[in-house]
């Protein structure tokens, strides 16, 4: 019987640690905006569903019109605050990667900022 680890099913996803990673920097988020700002590939959805099926992510509170959002459980902020720390520990930094976020999104929208 070959069993995996849960951590090798989630982190082995593509893109699922830089969700994580970007409501616990962020906050909730709209799906929209977790398509703009982390990748709009097509699997986004299910990648989304496998979180909120172990328990990472859940639908926010906040509600903008008919539109959800998407924001980190009590034991995902735990988790992304877990990978954010290791992000750390390698040399990264949390502030340039919030900070390109931002600076892609406003391009984005047309505004250019140097």
């Amino acid at each position: 019987m070959n069993v995996d680890l849960a951590i090798n099913s989630i982190l082995s996803e593509k893109n699922v640690a830089s969700i994580l990673v970007y409501l616990y920097v962020f906050g909730p988020k709209t799906r929209s905006e977790l398509y703009k700002s982390v990748s709009s590939n097509p699997r986004m959805p299910v990648k989304l569903q496998m979180l909120s099926d172990y328990g990472l992510i859940k639908e926010g509170d906040k509600n903008y019109g008919m539109v959800k959002t998407v924001e980190l459980s009590d034991i995902g902020k735990k988790y992304a605050g877990y990978l954010c720390d290791m992000e750390k520990l390698l040399g990264g930094s949390l502030e340039a990667y919030k900070w390109n976020i931002i600076r892609t999104n406003v391009q984005k929208s047309g505004i250019h900022i140097k």
